[in-house]
């Protein structure tokens, strides 16, 4: 019945991790990668800044969501499937938020839409 909060655990400090040791060159090992934020330097850079927020946020709503089922169905097996569910769906939903936000402020080829990153 744990699942959900390790998920969530290993989701709040590999965010923690990337906003302390964020990666400074594109790379293909380390940090949030995708084909958008590995366009340039730029999207890279503020991929990596916004994701870390992203996973240390999801991460805790995973954490606060599996102590509020664990209350709720007190050591129930059958939780075991709806909990892996829910940690693909953050999985799922964390891609979703960034690539939103990193469209939001570079065009398709990676130039940025206006002058102000956050």
């Amino acid at each position: 019945m744990i699942l959900i909060e390790i998920g969530g655990m290993f989701a709040f400090f590999a965010g923690f991790l990337f906003k302390l040791f964020r990666p400074k060159k594109i790379n293909h090992i380390y940090g949030y990668r995708s084909n958008f934020s590995m366009k340039n330097q730029s999207t890279w850079d503020v991929a990596q800044r916004y994701s870390a927020n992203i996973f240390i946020i999801c991460g805790l709503l995973l954490i606060l969501l599996g102590a509020i089922q664990h209350i709720i169905f007190n050591e129930s097996n059958s939780m075991n499937n709806v909990q892996g569910i829910e940690m693909i769906s953050s999985v799922i939903v964390i891609y979703i938020i960034c690539e939103k936000h990193l469209r939001s402020l570079f065009h398709e080829d990676g130039s940025l839409k206006t002058t102000k990153i956050t």
